[in-house]
């Protein structure tokens, strides 16, 4: 069900971004769709409500309870890359991180979520400075191989 909710928040994303001639554009609505369920995750209320709709997750039948088990199932999918019928030199890796602004205080629940759902990385920084925006691309830079 997670798939067919992310299918239809990447066709959906994809229409809204402005289409240009003059440069190539490349996104993952996986990725995207992960980041965003991150954030649903430790949303409460109407927050989560909108989230769970724009998600896709309405319509593709997932309740609240169910998101984070789903999406630990993807987060896992690298494991399993030798299941794929045709023989691939592809690699499928997913990394995903939390970044908390020094002096934040999270709950340890959603902390755990994000670990133990999305194998998420978490660490604080300013977000204020040069250095903090240095070390997370540094970190995209180390994940996707030098290639984001």
């Amino acid at each position: 069900k997670v798939t067919d909710a992310n299918n239809q928040f990447g066709f959906r994303l994809l229409h809204k971004i402005p289409i240009s001639s003059e440069e190539n554009l490349f996104f993952s609505p996986y990725s995207v769709s992960t980041a965003m369920a991150m954030a649903y995750v430790g949303a409460r209320g109407e927050t989560q409500q909108d989230l769970h709709e724009t998600l896709g997750y309405t319509s593709a039948g997932l309740t609240s309870d169910h998101v984070p088990s789903a999406h630990a199932q993807h987060t896992h999918l690298p494991q399993h890359t030798h299941l794929l019928r045709a023989p691939s030199n592809s690699t499928i890796r997913v990394a995903n991180a939390a970044v908390v602004k020094d002096g934040y205080s999270v709950l340890s629940e959603y902390l755990e979520l994000l670990r133990g759902c999305f194998e998420a990385e978490i660490t604080t920084a300013a977000l204020s400075d040069q250095q903090s925006l240095n070390a997370i691309n540094d970190w995209v830079k180390n994940k996707t191989e030098g290639k984001i």
